[in-house]
């Protein structure tokens, strides 16, 4: 007889509703790079991805954007730079992957990270 606890069917039901990706995108000032970058996230097919925005403390409207469009927006806030916000998005990722996709940056292919994670 094989006995479950609770703690491992909560450990399974996790683990199905982790994402697959999580996805960090830091910005500073670069509302519309932030807008290309949120498009190219959710154009993404067939793939659970968490996608977590951190500003540095944007003041051209990109932390609006960030609360309007993330699963987890990190306070916009001045910090030490790139590496100290990426580093702050990375503890909050809860996905099984990371990948870092700064203000800016593009995904080609709809397809592409689920193609990539497979």
């Amino acid at each position: 007889m094989v006995s479950i606890s609770q703690q491992d069917v909560i450990s399974s039901i996790m683990a199905e509703v982790q994402s697959a990706l999580s996805i960090v995108t830091v910005v500073l000032n670069d509302v519309f790079g932030l807008e290309n970058t949120i498009k190219a996230v959710q154009l993404q097919k067939s793939l659970s991805i968490e996608h977590i925005i951190v500003d540095g403390g944007s003041t051209d409207g990109s932390a609006k954007l960030a609360a309007k469009h993330s699963s987890k927006v990190v306070e916009s806030m001045a910090d030490g730079g790139i590496y100290p916000a990426m580093q702050r998005g990375a503890v909050l990722a809860s996905g099984r992957y990371l990948l870092f996709c700064n203000a800016g940056d593009l995904i080609f292919g709809i397809d592409y990270l689920s193609r990539a994670l497979d």
